[in-house]
């Protein structure tokens, strides 16, 4: 069997910085309007991440969740597991965008969130029922 690496380490320093993400994020959400307030490209730089990413972890959530210490942080992708999730995923990518934003731009990159904000850039969702589930594809316009 071919060994999945993560591509962050899976450490207290690593936990401690998802943690002050959502924190960051939850603290930003109660401002509803103004400079504080998170604005819609962050929303839609951070749904294009998520959906983009379900692929991935669809491929390596098998292996993953064999591993005897870190296992259980992997669960099936399903319905369910996304529902129950979805909050804290929610925060979780937001501040990671607004701690982003902190550091060096990677200049133009779509993984930047800076860039969907100066550029004007949504996200399109769109789905398709297939005879195993649902399809999802993400794409990407300007907006201005």
């Amino acid at each position: 069997m071919n060994a999945i690496r993560l591509s962050a380490p899976f450490d207290v320093a690593s936990i401690v910085e998802t943690l002050e993400a959502r924190r960051l994020a939850v603290a930003r959400l109660k401002t509803e309007s103004g400079p504080g307030a998170l604005p819609d490209s962050l929303f839609h730089w951070g749904r294009s991440l998520f959906l983009s990413g379900l692929k991935s972890y669809q491929v390596a959530q098998p292996t993953l969740s064999t591993d005897a210490e870190i296992g259980d942080f992997f669960p099936r992708l399903a319905m369910d597991n996304l529902a129950s999730a979805a909050c804290s995923d929610l925060v979780t990518i937001l501040g990671m965008g607004l701690q982003m934003a902190r550091q060096a731009s990677t200049i133009n990159s779509l993984t930047d969130p800076r860039t969907w904000e100066d550029n004007g850039i949504t996200s399109v969702v769109h789905t398709q029922q297939t005879a195993t589930g649902v399809a999802i594809t993400v794409g990407v316009k300007k907006s201005r």
